[in-house]
């Protein structure tokens, strides 16, 4: 199931995606393999959810597939296509982003390809995905503010959720 959202991500890319503007979205899309890795780096074993494997060996491998080939896949897409000037249009899109994604982790989730750990749910990861997709679009046109504003809402995620970043291994 990874692997075919995976190739479905990239031929949704290749069609809807604007790679005439990839230059200027791939910053973007760094930050948000940054975000990703780093995700995997602090929670270490005491991972808040988990992909679990189909075709591909554990978690670690299943990641790295999301982390390399379909977010930024997606997040081509989305930024391609973001609407440039009404904020209710910019909100729409957003909304429409975050269910597609919300309708993509249920059905993970019903079909064990996914599990929540240590406090997180469903609803945490929609809001999870409200932020993601407001950084993404707040990253592309200021990246500094960006980073400051993800340093504070990491340290807050991690209070709350009491990760223990200091005994991860």
């Amino acid at each position: 199931m990874h692997i075919a959202v995976a190739v479905l991500a990239v031929l949704l890319a290749c069609f809807r995606g604007d790679w005439s503007r990839l230059r200027d979205f791939l910053p973007t899309i760094q930050y948000l393999v940054i975000c990703n890795l780093f995700y995997n780096f602090i929670t270490g074993p005491n991972h808040m959810w988990r992909y679990e494997p189909d075709f591909l060996i554990n978690h670690t491998l299943t990641d790295t597939l999301h982390t390399f080939v379909t977010l930024p896949a997606l997040i081509l897409v989305y930024l391609s296509r973001f609407p440039k000037h009404r904020w209710r249009a910019q909100a729409r899109y957003l909304a429409g982003w975050v269910l597609s994604f919300a309708v993509a982790e249920l059905i993970f989730y019903h079909m064990h390809r996914l599990s929540y750990h240590n406090g997180w749910n469903y609803g945490y990861s929609i809001a999870l995905d409200t932020v993601m997709f407001c950084m993404l679009r707040f990253y592309y046109i200021k990246p500094y503010w960006t980073y400051g504003l993800s340093v504070v809402i990491t340290f807050l995620l991690i209070v709350y959720f009491r990760v223990p970043v200091l005994n991860t291994r």
